[in-house]
């Protein structure tokens, strides 16, 4: 009876632990550009017409908005990795200048909480495993040996 209650108090655990990541989340980042929910309005009358069949390059602003392209932001200018001249960005007076990449989210202590608590989880939940085997070691054997026992009482009689 020890073993079931160690794999039952451990699975709880597990469970109980699982609404914990919903807390420590991040927030999904609004693109300029994108189409959805997870999209911003883009004012296409006051810029180019930005190909649709292009390859996206998710560009971060200086206004700190994620945009599907460098041209959703309006740049005129390409500097190596730097698009400058950026006439679209949404906060006014940020200098018109987007970098390739996402943005930070600002999520990096929510991630490190996720992996110690995913890591916590993992080690609580497996402390059953030992048990969960024996148990069934266990039942197993005595299943064999009643049959074992059954089958030769039946011959003998």
């Amino acid at each position: 009876m020890g073993y079931v209650w160690i794999i039952f108090v451990t699975y709880m655990f597990g469970v109980l632990m699982a609404p914990c990541y919903l807390i420590f989340g991040c927030e999904n980042q609004k693109v300029v550009g994108l189409e959805g929910d997870f999209g911003l309005p883009y004012n296409s009358s006051a810029s180019c017409e930005c190909p649709s069949d292009a390859t996206p390059l998710v560009s971060c602003g200086e206004d700190g908005l994620q945009y599907l392209s460098p041209c959703y932001a309006g740049c005129s200018v390409e500097d190596g990795k730097l698009f400058r001249n950026c006439s679209q960005l949404l906060a006014p007076h940020t200098g018109g200048m987007v970098t390739p990449g996402v943005c930070d989210a600002g999520c990096d202590q929510n991630f490190l909480i996720y992996v110690v608590l995913h890591g916590a989880q993992n080690l609580i939940e497996n402390l059953s495993n030992i048990p969960r085997s024996l148990l069934i070691l266990r039942y197993i054997l005595e299943f064999i040996f009643f049959k074992f026992l059954f089958r030769f009482s039946n011959v003998m009689y």
